[in-house]
């Protein structure tokens, strides 16, 4: 006996299937930005994002947009977000399998092989395409990372990975971090940026061959 399903809309795009990873929304919400002095690598702006607290049974995924031209990443040395804008909007996630559905009512169910859900009408879910995923060590030697994405991808969210922390001048260092950029509806490319802060001389050289992984998604 097989299991699972793939439905398709009008546009022939699919908005169920059984093969790839699927997410339950939590809860959502709007985070606040601060812009930081990135003027020692680009003049573009650059903002940092405080976490949502995780109000979760399970290790939670955090879901932020990723339109053409949003840059998204970790900054490591204070566990926050950083963004090329302001928008703060986040999707808190459980994997589906960790849901807990009611024992009775109505809708639709979809199960993977293994016997975990892949669909239920009863929660809202979100889906993860694909995986990159690249170290500070790897573009800092060998340049930027160009991979292709889903066209459907509307989310990224960002695994923790590595950063570095450089003094240039007396009582300056600079944060290096890995994020990515949208570049197009298929294209994306994984890039290092940088800012300014006040000396970090105990954080010098920080895991930067630990690679940041990243997941690519939709919401709807």
């Amino acid at each position: 006996m097989s299991y699972g399903a793939v439905i398709r809309n009008g546009s022939n795009e699919i908005i169920i299937d059984s093969d790839h990873d699927s997410f339950a929304k939590n809860s959502s919400t709007t985070m606040s930005s601060t812009r930081v002095d990135n003027s020692f690598f680009d003049p573009e702006a650059l903002y940092r994002f405080t976490p949502p607290t995780q109000s979760t049974s399970f290790p939670a995924l955090i879901f932020l947009p990723l339109a053409n031209g949003d840059k998204v990443g970790i900054d490591g040395p204070f566990g926050a977000f950083l963004r090329n804008d302001t928008n703060g909007s986040a999707i808190i996630c459980n994997p589906a399998s960790n849901i807990s559905l009611p024992s009775t009512g109505f809708g639709m169910r979809i199960f993977k092989s293994d016997g975990s859900v892949s669909y239920s009408s009863e929660i809202e879910l979100g889906r993860v395409f694909d995986k990159s995923s690249a170290s500070l060590d790897t573009i800092i030697n060998s340049g930027n990372v160009s991979i292709t994405i889903n066209s459907n991808t509307t989310h990224v969210a960002v695994q923790v990975g590595g950063y570095a922390v450089q003094p240039v001048q007396q009582q300056r260092s600079v944060v290096q971090n890995v994020v990515v950029e949208r570049t197009g509806s298929t294209s994306a490319i994984i890039q290092r940026v940088g800012y300014s802060i006040g000396f970090f001389p105990s954080n010098v050289g920080v895991a930067t061959t630990v690679p940041t992984n990243f997941l690519f998604g939709r919401f709807v």
